[in-house]
């Protein structure tokens, strides 16, 4: 079994979120956010948005909580929130309550695993988060003039 990297898990959760939702943005950064997401996928209503923070040490999942601005009650994105991590790094009892754990799972290629689905958040302050990415990706759009091109009926 090989050691997985951040930038495997990331992509990896990028592979995974591409399946259920139709926007997918893996370590996007905008000014205004307070936080860059390792992995967001964005749904239409009434299903939101999913979060998935990759972590390949436990050092580095308990280093992380310990930061106010990560703690889990306080995460301002994600309708559903996953951790990521290599198989048995993390347990479901060790989680922050709501959040889902997803295994990586070695073989030919690698895949991901439900260990335990998230619970639905709906506190108002994820989509503030959110709208901020948004309004981010669509305003780097308008910036490289693709707008027009946008607006075009697809095939």
């Amino acid at each position: 079994m090989t050691e997985l990297t951040h930038d495997q898990l990331v992509s990896l959760a990028g592979r995974w979120l591409s399946n259920r939702c139709g926007v997918v943005l893996t370590e996007y950064s905008c000014w205004n956010s307070h936080e860059i997401a390792d992995a967001i996928g964005f749904r239409p209503r009434p299903y939101g948005s999913i979060l998935v923070e990759c972590k390949v040490t436990r050092h580095d999942f308990l280093n992380d909580r310990m930061k106010p601005r990560n703690r889990p009650w306080n995460h301002p994105m994600g309708n559903y929130r996953y951790y990521l991590t290599p198989q048995g790094l993390l347990a479901p009892e060790d989680l922050p309550q709501g959040w889902g754990l997803l295994y990586a799972l070695e073989g030919k290629k690698l895949r991901v695993r439900v260990v335990k689905a998230a619970d639905l958040q709906t506190d108002t302050e994820i989509k503030a988060s959110e709208y901020d990415i948004l309004y981010s990706l669509a305003r780097r759009a308008e910036i490289r003039h693709l707008i027009p091109k946008l607006r075009e009926a697809l095939p």
